[in-house]
């Protein structure tokens, strides 16, 4: 999931607040996306948060059995209180600039793999120019 696709999810959490299938739609995106929250204990942070619960340890290692967990709170709350997490959680994304950290993230990467390129570059020039000198000593 890239930057866009994340921005728009969060977009779509104020389209949620009316409807609270589209909210556990997106909600479980969000929660199993890797790219917003890279490890579980930061997902049980924002949970925590967001939702006013807290999960035992089994229950943290695994981002499906949070999301299960999530999804049932959420099925037992009524729209009022839907329309308020979808705002809070809106709102939470935003200030913790989700989308804008991603950007960021994804122009290192694009620096790793550039200056990785540079050096596997460079190590190629270095060993041709090597051979190249080395048949030059053997013909003289």
């Amino acid at each position: 999931m890239n930057s866009k696709e994340i921005k728009q999810l969060i977009g779509l959490l104020v389209s949620a607040t009316n409807n609270s299938t589209l909210f556990v739609g997106v909600t479980a995106k969000i929660l199993l996306s890797k790219q917003i929250f890279k490890k579980n204990i930061d997902l049980s942070i924002f949970i925590q948060e967001i939702f006013d619960i807290s999960f035992l340890n089994y229950v943290i290692r695994s981002r499906t059995l949070i999301l299960a967990r999530v999804i049932k709170h959420i099925n037992q709350l009524n729209d009022k209180e839907t329309t308020k997490l979808a705002i809070k959680m809106h709102n939470y994304l935003i200030k913790q600039g989700i989308s804008d950290t991603n950007k960021e993230k994804e122009k290192e990467k694009e620096k790793k793999v550039k200056n990785k390129k540079n050096n596997t570059l460079d190590f190629m020039d270095k060993w041709i120019f090597g051979i190249m000198s080395q048949k030059d000593e053997n013909i003289k």
